[in-house]
């Protein structure tokens, strides 16, 4: 019961509360008419039941408008939402893509050097390493002569 009283989709709630109206107008009309047929004005009473359920009817016109008006702003927003979301997920996924494509590439030059690249890049690395162990040697030889 309370449900219907806060604020969410209050556009829906718009469009129900001038149903609601609009069918209220037309009960209250009808009534009026009959008792004004029955007190023998039957004209009248028909006259008013027409004219009533017609201004009924016309007046809820601009109160639906304006609740429907809402209920599309709210899906448009909701759909701009969700679409700047499968944007940056489209992003996403074409960033890893990318990223994926560049590894793989780097990893097919690598595979593409010949053999004597490797064994050469292999015993550099070994000597680099070497010349920093005799280096490192070196320093402490020194350290421990000075002590």
């Amino acid at each position: 019961m309370f449900k219907f009283f806060n604020f969410d989709n209050i556009g829906e709630k718009i469009k129900i509360l001038a149903k609601v109206i609009c069918a209220l107008g037309i009960a209250s009309s009808l009534g009026f008419g009959v008792n004004i047929i029955k007190n023998k004005e039957v004209l009248l009473g028909i006259t008013c039941i027409i004219v009533g359920i017609i201004i009924s009817w016309i007046s809820v016109y601009f109160m639906y408008g304006f609740g429907d008006l809402i209920s599309n702003i709210n899906k448009i927003a909701n759909d701009k939402t969700g679409l700047k979301q499968n944007v940056i997920n489209e992003k996403n996924s074409k960033l890893e893509e990318t990223e994926k494509t560049e590894f793989i590439n780097e990893n097919i030059k690598e595979q593409e050097k010949p053999i004597e690249t490797w064994i050469y890049e292999e015993e550099n690395s070994k000597l680099e390493d070497g010349m920093q162990l005799t280096k490192f040697f070196k320093e402490n030889e020194e350290e421990n002569s000075e002590n």
